[in-house]
């Protein structure tokens, strides 16, 4: 997984012995919108592969931050109401972030299958819930980080164009997605309409 933060908060040794473990450690399963749009209600599920734990650090990353061209209201970790402050990280980067050290982090039986998995991961997942907030032309920047307060690099994202080499190949990969199964066009995209 890559790790969204350049300097990571353990040593090189650290992190490799975490992530041979069995420590928790997330991974995106679904959202709301792609991308996602102001002043509508948004969420991002996230999968604990791991064991049972607890806390959290959540963050919001991208360019829009540093000049406040995005903010975010009623944000909450499943049903916990979650403060962001606003800082610079080590690396330079500026962060909407949030620790939350009572969220349980629930375990999944990595032997179920089928009906039963599924069940399971939707009664299981960790959902980030939040209302963006301004510049609708920077929201393919909006990167949600969900990262085990036990293991740093057990972080889990995502991004709206996670698996494009830019936002404008994603544009025209999603644009070429609608045409290929006849959608209506009201769902294409238009790449004026962003920051790219």
């Amino acid at each position: 997984m890559r790790n969204l933060f350049k300097k990571a908060v353990h040593s090189k040794s650290e992190n490799e012995a975490r992530e041979n473990s069995d420590l928790p450690a997330f991974s995106m399963f679904q959202t709301s919108h792609i991308p996602f749009k102001t002043e509508t209600r948004s969420y991002v599920l996230f999968l604990n592969k791991g064991r049972e734990s607890k806390g959290v650090y959540l963050y919001f990353l991208g360019g829009y931050v540093e000049n406040d061209d995005i903010t975010f209201s009623d944000v909450k970790i499943n049903d916990v109401p979650v403060e962001l402050e606003k800082a610079q990280l080590s690396d330079g980067q500026w962060a909407f972030r949030a620790h939350c050290p009572e969220i349980k982090i629930p375990a999944i039986d990595k032997k179920l299958k089928g009906s039963k998995l599924v069940k399971a991961q939707y009664e299981k997942c960790i959902t980030a819930h939040f209302v963006p907030h301004g510049n609708q032309r920077k929201t393919l920047d909006i990167t949600v980080v969900l990262i085990p307060e036990e293991n740093w690099s057990g972080q889990g994202y995502y991004y709206a164009w996670h698996g494009y080499s830019s936002k404008t190949e994603y544009i025209r990969g999603h644009n070429a997605h609608i045409l290929e199964r006849d959608l209506p066009e009201f769902f294409l995209m238009n790449e004026d309409d962003y920051d790219l």
